[in-house]
């Protein structure tokens, strides 16, 4: 009886992505607020706005893929060095003549000492491109110009990304639905310090340029 009534619970026991969904929500919806990201639909919106925007994330992606792509598992890390972005960003900032050197770099990182950690950083990454695919159709039409060569970032997995993200899904939950409290902890805590972390970031970056502008 003891045994039924503990597989009972563990089969109704929340997956880890949607104890991540919630757990994130209001982090995530403090993000949403920066007005770097709120700007991207504005009917005045320019492109030198969209250029910083990616520079920002350069900064951010540059700063975090190093530690966060290195020492995987070796069962999982062909599955997941694919999902880097970074070189993608690079390549949008060539559209602008922007030098990735002379970009600054994010030096205060969400915590990636181990694997949950890790996957907990990389599931707001991750989870960025469902909402990029929408943002890339809405610039495309809004500078009413060719800047498909600047959207490889909110592009990034075309017509797979649903695919992608449906892929992500599954690793997440067949390495964690079964994990112990600690490491849904540790995933929990490292996605929300990721949106927290961020939205430091663009502001911290913002809040430069506007320095720079009134100097």
């Amino acid at each position: 009886m003891t045994t039924e009534t503990t597989i009972e619970a563990k089969n109704t026991q929340p997956s880890i992505m949607a104890n991540l969904r919630q757990g994130t929500a209001a982090a995530h919806k403090q993000l949403e607020k920066s007005s770097c990201f709120k700007r991207l639909f504005a009917n005045d919106y320019q492109i030198d706005e969209y250029a910083s925007l990616l520079g920002y994330f350069y900064g951010f992606f540059a700063a975090i893929e190093p530690t966060l792509f290195k020492d995987l598992p070796t069962s999982y890390r062909d599955s997941l060095k694919h999902r880097q972005k970074t070189q993608l960003l690079k390549k949008d900032l060539e559209f602008f003549d922007k030098n990735t050197d002379d970009l600054a770099i994010c030096d205060s990182l969400p915590p990636m000492n181990n694997f949950a950690e890790k996957m907990g950083v990389l599931y707001v990454l991750e989870g960025s491109m469902l909402g990029g695919r929408m943002i890339g159709r809405h610039l495309s039409k809004h500078f009413q110009t060719d800047i498909q060569p600047a959207l490889n970032f909110y592009h990034c997995y075309g017509e797979n990304l649903d695919k992608e993200w449906q892929a992500f899904s599954a690793m997440m939950n067949r390495c964690f639905d079964d994990a112990e409290s600690t490491e849904h902890s540790d995933i929990l805590a490292a996605a929300n310090a990721t949106f927290m972390g961020l939205q430091a970031w663009v502001e911290r970056c913002m809040s430069a340029e506007q320095v720079a502008e009134a100097a």
